[in-house]
């Protein structure tokens, strides 16, 4: 059923919004590589951490005038900040 309050499609309005429709699949592919980019930082990133806990432990350690921890959820290693948890406060 045809939208009647739409103003009607021009060719010169199909042309421009075909010309927005590659911007938008441009914009996807540049969005697809900063993910792309971004799990693999997170793959170094976990790796130096790793890396710290082969060297000295899981801590804590005092860094950045902060008390951390070192975890691991499945294969990936983070920092924690000592008595942090995931509990729910209430």
């Amino acid at each position: 059923m045809p939208d009647e309050t739409r103003a009607p499609v021009t060719p010169e309005k199909l042309d421009a919004a075909k010309v927005k429709f590659a911007e938008y699949d441009a914009i996807c592919e540049e969005e697809r590589q900063l993910d792309d980019m971004m799990a693999a930082l997170k793959i170094k990133k976990s790796g130096a951490v790793q890396a710290i806990e082969s060297l000295i432990g899981k801590g804590p350690f005092k860094y950045k005038d902060q008390e951390i921890l070192i975890m691991k959820r499945g294969e990936t290693y983070f920092f924690r900040l000592k008595g942090q948890s995931s509990a729910i406060a209430i």
